[in-house]
């Protein structure tokens, strides 16, 4: 056993490694270690390690695991070289330390501290800080450092992120992964989704926006029991590969009862993390200005981007499988919109078959089994599809609750 002194200087040293680094004007992504320094372009960056193209060529990134790096200094240009951070500080630990993230923005400030950091291809960076159980979103290009050492979670603070990052409570949610599992990508294990407000001069209040959103996520949850419990249902007619994946959304009791779980739903108050955007119309333009066939709702086809008409159609809930429109008070079933769109977003096609749920005309609240075959072939095509908040209007991706005049 250690003596009280040992114990001691140990945690003095791991705090010391907590303190506020500072460092010289960066000119070039800099890597370091305890031995040397890589100069060039940091092109991944995830809870494993970074990508370092070396020299700022265009070869192939070499994989750096936090393991082996202490810090990197961002800069963007790859002109020069940066110095290396310096650090001071000194404590003790009450607690047994861990390893931790240091985010330095280029405003200054203390660092953000976080255990989980991610770099997307749209140059949005990502990262998650489980005590205080925040994510945050936003321009990598606002960094100036990210530093990898051991940390004392009894001094870990909120530290307010960049102004051009957005931040929000962390969610969870059962199975929740935005692993793509099959080919078509716009399928993952978890579904997320960021509602935006399309309005007049006459706004929504926060509770009523609340309120419509989680309707939304209701529906959304609604629309993909509805797909893959078909999809269980006729499991054994399907390939391989999809029979898989039904499996791993199935749970079974020794008694024989079936539980099946498909990708959870959650509502994000961020957009640069969501699956899918949608878009609420309260105003009469855009797709749905006068002039325009009367449409209840549109979907990118394949994409990740939903649109409904709430200016023409302001009342939507939940319908289940009673009905699609509701004449008697214009209401609409969200349940059977969403599922309608989902199969457009995931790929399909307009079809005529009265008892479809993919008609133009939609009459039916929940798919049939041709649908369903036709989505599971759908689901092990190679699709990349467009991405959230991108969509292209056509009269084949908009679907109608009325006969037009």
């Amino acid at each position: 056993m250690r003596s009280p002194f040992a114990r001691a200087v140990s945690r003095l040293v791991a705090l010391a490694l907590t303190a506020v680094v500072s460092w010289t004007s960066a000119y070039a992504d800099s890597v370091f270690d305890d031995q040397q320094v890589r100069h060039g372009r940091v092109v991944q960056i995830d809870s494993k390690g970074i990508g370092l193209v070396e020299g700022c060529g265009q070869g192939a990134p070499i994989a750096l695991p936090w393991s082996a790096i202490n810090d990197v200094v961002l800069d963007g240009r790859c002109d020069g070289s940066a110095g290396r951070p310096t650090v001071a500080g000194g404590g003790i630990c009450e607690a047994k330390v861990v390893n931790r993230f240091f985010i330095f923005v280029k405003q200054g400030g203390k660092p953000i501290m976080a255990d989980q950091v991610q770099l997307t291809k749209d140059g949005i960076f990502h990262y998650t800080d489980r005590m205080q159980n925040v994510t945050g979103h936003g321009p990598v290009a606002d960094l100036s450092a990210i530093s990898y050492h051991q940390s004392c979670p009894d001094g870990a603070q909120a530290v307010a992120p960049p102004t051009t990052f957005c931040s929000e409570r962390v969610q969870f949610a059962a199975n929740f992964s935005y692993e793509a599992p099959l080919g078509n990508q716009i399928l993952t294990r978890g579904f997320s989704f960021y509602t935006e407000f399309y309005e007049g001069a006459q706004k929504s209040t926060a509770e009523e926006r609340q309120t419509l959103v989680a309707t939304i996520r209701t529906g959304f949850g609604t629309a993909l029991t509805s797909w893959f419990s078909g999809l269980l249902q006729r499991r054994a007619g399907y390939d391989p590969a999809l029979q898989a994946f039904i499996d791993t959304l199935v749970s079974k009791s020794a008694g024989g009862y079936v539980m099946l779980l498909p990708p959870q739903v959650i509502a994000l108050d961020c957009p640069q993390s969501a699956t899918f955007v949608v878009r609420v119309y309260k105003t009469k333009d855009g797709p749905f200005a006068p002039h325009m066939e009367r449409k209840v709702a549109y979907a990118g086809m394949p994409g990740r981007t939903l649109v409904l008409n709430f200016a023409d159609y302001p009342c939507w809930n939940q319908g289940f499988f009673k009905y699609v429109f509701d004449t008697s008070n214009r209401c609409i079933n969200i349940d059977s919109i969403l599922t309608h769109e989902l199969g457009h977003a995931f790929g399909l096609d307009h079809v005529g078959e009265p008892d479809s749920i993919m008609t133009p005309y939609i009459q039916v609240t929940q798919p049939s089994d041709r649908d369903f075959d036709r989505f599971a072939a759908q689901l092990l095509k190679s699709v990349q599809g467009q991405a959230p908040g991108a969509i292209t209007f056509t009269t084949d991706n908009g679907v109608s609750v009325e006969k037009s005049p």
